[in-house]
């Protein structure tokens, strides 16, 4: 198409012309907030990589999960800064490839982090519902072979667009939700929205488990060895609850709106300046995942406290130490 521009530049929203400085308040503002999340979603799961190799009680199964889930929340606040470089460089929307990657890698990365979690809540379900035959069933050969078509399945469907199935070349401005076909959008979002949905049922079901669990505890006389076990298996089940319902709270929302807008004829200028917010709102999550594992679990809590050179706290000492 000719004169192919940016969309935002065509709002009253940003089209305030350049100020001194060459860049409009709202691109300012934006700019500031990616650069902030990168540096603490960097910083953040890098910590939480670095204490799983670090210490070995945290590379079990579920830890190699849970790395997993880090290096893909990892690559989402790498991926920040190509982000930024579209506001001192719009020309790289002309560009067919340039335009499609802007989307193509955050995309990677935020369904690499979906299917991270799919399996983290899959591995504690199993850990749950067949506690005799865990060890059997989610072997870490199993786990390494699900982290490989995590990423084998997610580079598969991310290059579609770049290769085969894209509206650019009928689209005027380079917008996630004109240049991508509809059906190809319309996968995306579906994928997503039943993912969520399963994770929501397994873990429903793994609180009711736990919840029955816990009640015959407190009712009989248990040793302490076993109490003791209990207790960090519901420290992890309790830490990934929270990441499951974080995720829930910053990703449906995007979902929703996306929903409004599979034809190219219902996308307006409001609803894309809400989606782009909310998309924000998603990255948002992978900030969130490393301070709900400090939080809620002291097995990690005490190894970042190690990583940082800080005094480990009495209550954190409590649990099974750190090798």
């Amino acid at each position: 198409m000719e004169n192919r521009t940016s969309f935002f530049n065509t709002t009253s929203v940003v089209e305030t012309k350049h100020e001194s400085n060459g860049l409009p308040l709202f691109a300012k503002i934006t700019i500031t907030l990616m650069i902030i999340v990168s540096i603490v979603v960097t910083v953040g799961n890098s910590l939480v990589i670095a204490a799983i190799v670090k210490f070995e009680r945290l590379r079990d199964i579920t830890g190699v999960f849970i790395a997993n889930l880090a290096i893909a929340d990892l690559i989402i606040g790498a991926s920040l800064p190509f982000q930024i470089v579209f506001f001192f460089y719009p020309s790289l929307e002309a560009n067919k490839y340039s335009c499609l990657l802007r989307y193509l890698v955050i995309s990677f990365a935020c369904n690499a982090s979906i299917y991270s979690l799919v399996c983290t809540v899959l591995d504690r379900y199993i850990a749950i519902i067949y506690p005799l035959h865990y060890y059997e069933i989610m072997t870490k050969r199993v786990a390494y072979i699900m982290v490989g078509l995590i990423w084998t399945v997610d580079v598969i469907f991310q290059s579609i667009p770049l290769f085969v199935v894209n509206d650019y070349d009928q689209s005027p401005f380079c917008l996630y939700e004109v240049v991508m076909d509809k059906w190809y959008r319309c996968a995306n979002l579906v994928h997503g929205i039943v993912l969520a949905f399963i994770m929501f049922m397994l873990y429903m079901n793994i609180f009711l488990i736990v919840h029955k669990h816990v009640t015959r505890i407190q009712s009989e006389a248990i040793v302490q060895s076993e109490s003791r076990q209990r207790q960090v298996a519901k420290q992890m089940n309790t830490s990934i609850a929270m990441v499951v319902l974080f995720f829930h709270i910053s990703w449906l929302p995007f979902f929703l709106i996306q929903l409004t807008m599979l034809d190219v004829g219902q996308v307006t200028q409001t609803k894309v300046m809400v989606a782009n917010f909310l998309v924000f709102l998603g990255i948002f999550n992978s900030v969130v995942n490393p301070f709900v594992y400090a939080w809620k679990n002291k097995q990690y809590r005490r190894a970042f406290r190690k990583l940082l050179g800080l005094s480990v706290r009495d209550e954190d000492s409590a649990v099974t130490a750190i090798a």
